[in-house]
């Protein structure tokens, strides 16, 4: 019978984290999400807390993209995109569902930084790291080609350009679907729990006291093992733990927007080379929307209220109206925007310039602290970080298998023309997001068929959804419904606003929530999109 990771049961979770583990993740994001699958996998029992929801925080604000860093090749950082590039093709194989090759352009100016020769040479280098496995080899567009291919791009200057190939990614998909494979493992992930204290015994982190953000209850967890995978976090956290100021990681912001088609569209993902800041932003299709992104600069800010600014949407709609001059973009434009906090390694340069290399740092307290790194490379990541933490509590275990497991089972072959109404679009989407949890959604659906319908008539997601997280994601909010569970902030044209009242009223009626508490997660969720989209002139009252 299959382990349901449900809201209802957080009870049972705590329980479990009480009575101790092997290793407890501060961290809800992807590093911390693929430290507890593989740590689980392999045989320890694991506990993580997230003190928001799992992918809340820099996990589901990336770019979208699993790629090997053809950027990197100016830094002749070779070690990195060799290893992102062979992680791209495990991620390709084992979760095909969320990962899906994608073709890029690369327009070439005769204003850039580099010409043409040398553009080709990095192509072929960026094939060569790969060991040729790309999903396609790159090849050389000619002007008059580009033109073609995209007929609106600014042709001032144009000497050709390059089309090679990088995969796209649903982030926050990747995290949750990475910690309930962590949890049906034996691993115990509980959202909206903080670590508030944190005791030691011979100078090592021996246990930490947690607080359930929803009851108010506080809980001590007794460990061997800790491991710090906060993110922006980590320098605000490494006082409490160690009793000394230290910055070990370095912000940076990004932003994207996101538009739709009738505002910008393009055949390819197109590379916008910015030769003032040296920075590089991506225009990428998305479905039936299109998103444009990021800027990089220094943050310093209050981590816990990261969002666009003027100045951020100002930046990329500029450059992109420069490459593409007759499409006249406008803040206003963008159906939505979100940013995110890299934590990148402390380093001198630009932000735009830092490496995106992580390291496992170990603590005085015997923590182990992950910093830097990708999203392209968090398998990888965890891997060495689940080594370690073997090698620290001497145990001999079976080897990392991440790379050959699938996140997800394959789904179910039903036959869902008769006694249910999900139309085929529909459930194909289900099928790709969920795999057999695909059946499950269908039971949902069949004692209540209004659960079929679709809550956005142009967009695949439905009301069963709401349950089936509920059931099997730990979903406790509606906003985290709207924002990482689905997508129906980024792509509805009123970002869910709509249809706020009927989905807060199925998802509170599924964990017995009271009037109050609904009607409070509905002003949360305003305050979020209100706070994230002012600065494109949205405002929702």
């Amino acid at each position: 019978m299959k382990n349901h990771f449900s809201a209802n049961n957080r009870e049972s979770v705590k329980k479990e984290l009480k009575q101790g583990v092997d290793v407890l993740i501060v961290g809800g994001g992807i590093n911390g999400a693929g430290i507890a699958r593989d740590a689980a996998m392999r045989g320890l029992k694991v506990g993580l807390l997230e003190k928001n929801d799992f992918a809340s925080g820099t996990s589901s604000r990336s770019s979208k993209l699993i790629h090997g860093g053809l950027r990197y090749l100016e830094h002749m950082d070779f070690p990195l995109v060799m290893e992102s590039c062979a992680e791209r093709s495990i991620l390709l194989k084992l979760a095909p569902g969320l990962v899906k090759p994608t073709e890029f352009l690369m327009p070439a100016y005769k204003d850039d930084r580099y010409g043409l020769f040398f553009m080709n040479l990095g192509m072929w280098l960026y094939d060569f790291l790969s060991l040729f496995k790309n999903y396609k080899f790159h090849r050389k567009l000619s002007a008059k080609d580009v033109l073609e291919l995209i007929p609106q791009i600014n042709p001032n200057g144009l000497k050709g350009g390059f089309i090679y190939y990088d995969s796209r990614v649903n982030d926050a998909r990747l995290v949750i679907n990475n910690i309930v494979s962590a949890f049906n493992h034996g691993a115990f992930p509980l959202n909206y729990s903080e670590a508030v204290e944190f005791y030691k015994q011979n100078k090592r982190i021996a246990s930490v006291t947690a607080i359930d953000r929803l009851s108010g209850e506080k809980f001590n967890i007794p460990c061997s093992t800790f491991v710090m995978a906060a993110g922006p976090w980590t320098n605000s956290l490494y006082p409490e733990i160690e009793g000394e100021q230290k910055a070990l990681l370095r912000l940076t912001k990004g932003i994207h927007l996101v538009f739709p088609h009738e505002k910008i569209k393009t055949p390819t993902a197109v590379v916008i080379l910015s030769n003032n800041d040296k920075r590089i932003v991506f225009v990428i299709p998305w479905e039936e929307y299109t998103i444009v992104g990021t800027t990089d600069t220094d943050f310093n800010d209050d981590i816990n209220n990261v969002y666009p600014d003027i100045s951020d949407v100002s930046y990329l709609i500029e450059l992109v109206n420069k490459r593409f001059p007759g499409i006249s973009l406008k803040p206003e434009h963008a159906i939505s925007c979100y940013a995110g906090l890299r934590p990148l390694l402390v380093a001198e340069g630009s932000a735009g310039e830092i490496s995106r290399r992580d390291k496992i740092i170990k603590t005085p307290s015997g923590t182990f602290i992950i910093g830097g790194g990708k999203l392209t490379t968090y398998r990888k990541i965890s891997q060495k970080a689940v080594n370690l933490i073997l090698r620290e509590l001497k145990l001999s275990a079976k080897p990392c298998e991440t790379g050959t497991v699938p996140l997800l089972k394959d789904p179910p072959v039903v036959d869902n023309s008769g006694s249910f109404r999900i139309d085929k679009d529909t459930a194909e989407y289900l099928k790709k997001r969920y795999g057999d949890g695909y059946l499950e959604i269908i039971q949902i659906v069949e004692k209540n068929q209004d659960m079929a319908d679709r809550i956005y008539e142009n967009l695949p997601f439905i009301f069963a959804e709401i349950e089936y997280g509920i059931k099997n994601e730990m979903l406790v909010h509606v906003g985290d419904f709207f924002r990482l569970r689905t997508e129906i902030f980024l792509k509805s044209s009123d970002n869910g606003m709509s249809m706020l009242d009927k989905c807060s009223g199925i998802l509170g009626h599924a964990l017995g929530l009271t009037d109050v508490e609904i009607k409070a997660q509905i002003m949360d969720y305003r305050q979020f999109v209100n706070s994230n989209l002012n600065c494109i002139g949205r405002e929702w009252k």
